[in-house]
């Protein structure tokens, strides 16, 4: 006699695929989880749209829709189809619980590990009709958008000119400074000049005294 549950993990897998969630009795959950393209910097690559399976051994209930499932695709009654399923639930338990492997097409390896726990290693989701791409990144000199400079938003190119301003008015201001500087220096210095009348000449001078003169005139007028 054939057994009923031979078709199984077919059906389960099949159920899941369409529904992206499936549970066994007393085994746990299963659920299909999409994961949107990504950018890998690193690698230059945009990542391809895939799935990836996520098992949850604390969730095992499952669902009236589940039941249907196989109710109509096994030709049975639903209260045959949860004893199928059952028949299917308690036979893996078993198999796990002495240290074997179950591989599930498509789905992924189950087994047990020390302490009882059940855990499970995915399925490659991955699809060679969506391959990964290079993604080189583009840098636009003349591309304009959106800066924020303190509370006020500016165009790219008119955070540009702004910051130009700025520096234009900095070197400006130097040289003003600088021009002030040595005028005040210039403007002490000819105000010194004239106060205290300070002579430009330097060199060696001959010392001429004035006081001298009338006495020798006199001696040589007596002679």
């Amino acid at each position: 006699m054939a057994d009923p549950t031979a078709d199984m993990p077919g059906l389960l897998r099949q159920f899941f695929i369409q529904h992206r969630q499936v549970s066994i009795p007393g085994v746990g959950s299963f659920q299909l989880l999409r994961e949107p393209a990504r950018l890998d910097v690193a690698a230059r690559q945009m990542k391809a749209p895939g799935y990836r399976i996520q098992f949850d051994s604390l969730q095992d209930n499952p669902t009236r829709e589940q039941f249907d499932y196989i109710s109509r695709k096994t030709l049975v009654d639903e209260w045959e189809a949860i004893g199928m399923l059952n028949a299917f639930a308690m036979g893996l338990k078993d198999r796990l619980r002495t240290g074997k492997k179950y591989i599930w097409q498509g789905v992924g390896t189950l087994e047990a590990i020390p302490g009882g726990q059940l855990i499970l290693s995915p399925a490659d989701m991955d699809h060679d009709f969506l391959p990964d791409l290079p993604a080189v990144p583009v840098i636009r000199k003349d591309a304009s958008h959106t800066v924020r400079v303190g509370e006020t938003e500016l165009s790219s190119e008119e955070a540009r000119q702004w910051l130009e301003e700025d520096v234009v008015v900095a070197r400006a201001g130097w040289w003003v400074a600088a021009s002030v500087i040595a005028a005040i220096a210039l403007g002490l210095v000819f105000f010194r000049y004239f106060t205290n009348s300070y002579s430009f000449v330097s060199g060696n001078q001959s010392v001429i005294t004035t006081s001298a003169a009338p006495q020798q005139y006199q001696e040589n007028k007596a002679r």
